[in-house]
């Protein structure tokens, strides 16, 4: 008995999809063909084609297509539909009418064949081939050039393609024998999607759309993310550098930082005084080193996952607590305690005021106003220790804990005034590899070399000058290194604006080279306040500067993690350099201890001349596309 076999070709009123049709009834197919409008199906219906209404964008329509098909089978089916969900949208309508089939075979035409104004280099049949009841889903594409422009008609690269799809075509059965044999052939098989086919059928083609839904949503949220973004940028910028609320975080940073610093000096009197001497006094002064280097890179995570407004002032708030601490405790350790408390809560607070700093400041001004407010860092270094001296000489260790708590609140009431709006934060999960910024690991190891004679500068000034009998000058040490950044800073700013950030770099290394290596004949007292004039004008550039390297190539979303990055330079540097002139001052003494602070120096020099400088400028161009 012979056997009829039936096409289905969807968008044959035209084009190639008429081709097709033409073709297969030629070959005496009975051709059921689609229309997106019946009025243009009358060349269809000339081939004795059964024409079915299919509009492909619309959902309805496609699953109506079973109900129009009354039961029919369909032994080929050809997809003439360009974009993939809709294929297979169509496949999945017409599965239990191709499942009537008997060895039938979908054939997907891209877009290539579809259109003939477009170029065709490639004539691609993506095949996809479907035995009942097992179901194959191996995909093959056959590429096959045209032989030239001129033969690219509608009827000719129906043929051209047709002959491609003969060596598929000649399986199909011809009478039922043949049928009954293919059946039975696949019965036995015991794979396990020939159970099932159709429902795994319908399976893969639902993970197919489900995955697309997926990667379309995905994109959706970055988008979305990315205008979150740039519109938190646009609420939070303003046309100048010195707006109110810039200016509110700049003194509130100095007066954090500043209270830090002030209580360097004093802790190691105030353990002396209630009987903790020797390396005890160590013990509680690198305590909260350790803590600050563990905790930078969560802080980071902290600051770029929750509202940095908020944050802020919690742990400006919570940093307050130690002073008290220290005012009432006594016991070595409780005090450590607090030193460990002091360096987490510091981690963060410590590295939030740069990131609310650099979100304030308008786009094309991040690197100049960053510049501008990291000097809030150097001064406090610088000051806070000479406030501290002044303090504990007139009022006594413990009521100094007092007006440094004191300090605390009065920058807690002046960040209160700085309301900094930011809109709903996506958190990620913590993950150890994204707590460090990569683009910022350069300047970080670039200014962890040239931090490390502030550390000795820092901590073991106010000792050298009494090992030379000249501890009268210890505060004006300090006021002389306040002046020289503050002169530094003001008569170069101009130069820093025009981006001769080179020069500077250069030359205030050279600069903080002799003066430390001058220190190995320092006498005077004199000598010794000039030496702090120079290493705050130096530091005065220098900080500031790096940290305007980072931030102003940071994305808005990374300048928390980039910024505690960097800032790990600090901790890192300051810490080599205490326990450095440590060693210095048992071996050698502390004027030589000074000068070998030099050779940090240089190596900190080459590092930015052979790659620092040129990472920068790299990395600018690239933030600035």
């Amino acid at each position: 008995m012979s056997y009829t076999k039936t096409v289905f070709i969807t968008d044959a009123d035209q084009d190639i999809g008429l081709a097709w049709a033409s073709y297969f009834a030629k070959k005496g197919y009975e051709v059921i063909g689609t229309t997106s409008d019946a009025s243009n199906s009358n060349n269809l219906e000339k081939q004795g084609a059964k024409v079915i209404e299919l509009d492909i964008k619309n959902e309805n329509s496609i699953l109506s297509l079973p109900s129009k098909l009354k039961g029919q089978k369909i032994d080929l089916l050809i997809n003439n539909i360009e974009e993939t969900n809709e294929h297979l949208s169509v496949i999945k309508s017409l599965l239990p009418n191709i499942a009537l089939g008997k060895n039938p075979y979908i054939v997907k035409i891209t877009s290539n064949e579809n259109n003939l104004n477009e170029k065709i280099d490639e004539n691609d049949i993506v095949n996809q081939y479907v035995h009942y009841p097992v179901l194959h889903l191996n995909t093959n594409t056959i590429q096959s050039n045209m032989p030239n422009e001129e033969s690219k008609t509608s009827d000719n690269i129906v043929n051209h393609m047709a002959n491609i799809l003969k060596q598929y075509e000649d399986d199909l059965p011809s009478n039922e024998s043949d049928l009954q044999s293919t059946e039975n052939d696949f019965q036995s098989n015991d794979d396990s999607t020939s159970k099932e086919p159709v429902e795994f059928f319908i399976k893969v083609v639902d993970e197919n759309k489900q995955n697309e839904q997926n990667k379309q949503n995905e994109l959706k949220e970055q988008k979305e993310q990315k205008d979150k973004s740039l519109n938190k940028e646009k609420s939070l910028k303003f046309e100048k550098i010195w707006n109110y609320k810039f200016i509110l975080l700049f003194i509130t940073n100095f007066l954090m930082m500043a209270t830090f610093y002030a209580a360097v000096p004093i802790i190691p009197i105030y353990c002396q005084e209630i009987g903790i001497t020797g390396s005890k006094i160590g013990v509680i002064l690198t305590a909260m080193s350790v803590t600050i280097v563990l905790f930078r890179p969560v802080a980071g995570y902290i600051l770029d996952n929750f509202n940095r407004y908020r944050v802020f002032v919690i742990f400006l708030t919570l940093l307050s607590l130690p002073y008290l601490g220290f005012a009432f405790v006594k016991s070595f350790v409780l005090l450590v305690f607090i030193r460990l408390y002091t360096g987490i809560i510091f981690s963060v607070s410590g590295s939030s005021t740069l990131t609310l700093a650099g979100d304030l400041l308008p786009v094309t001004k991040i690197r100049e106003g960053i510049n501008r407010f990291a000097l809030t860092i150097s001064l406090g270094m610088a000051a806070g220790p000479f406030v501290g001296i002044q303090v504990q000489d007139h009022v006594g260790s413990r009521e100094s804990f007092l007006v440094l708590f004191a300090l605390s609140i009065l920058a807690i009431i002046c960040v209160s005034f700085c309301k900094i709006p930011y809109p709903p934060i996506r958190r990620k999960r913590f993950r150890i590899a994204d707590s460090f910024y990569r683009p910022a690991l350069p300047f970080m190891f670039n200014m962890i070399f040239i931090m490390v004679p502030f550390g000795s500068v820092l901590s073991y000034s106010s000792i050298f000058a009494q090992e030379l009998g000249i501890s009268v000058a210890t505060p004006y040490f300090y006021v002389c290194l306040v002046a020289g950044m503050l002169v530094s800073k003001f008569s170069t700013q101009k130069l820093i604006d025009q981006g001769r950030h080179k020069m500077l770099v250069y030359t205030c290394l050279l600069i903080l080279m002799i003066t430390l290596v001058t220190y190995y004949k320092l006498s005077t007292i004199t000598h010794f306040l000039i030496s702090g004039v120079f290493l705050g004008g130096c530091y005065g550039i220098l900080q500031p500067l790096f940290q305007s390297f980072v931030t102003s190539t940071s994305p808005p979303p990374k300048r928390g993690v980039a910024n505690a990055t960097y800032l790990l330079s600090y901790d890192i540097g300051i810490g080599i350099g205490v326990l450095l002139n440590g060693f210095f001052q048992e071996k050698i003494g502390l004027n030589k201890g000074f000068a070998l602070n030099g050779i940090p120096v240089i190596i900190g020099c080459i590092i930015y001349g052979i790659y620092t400088e040129k990472y920068y400028c790299r990395l600018k161009e690239s933030f600035k596309k």
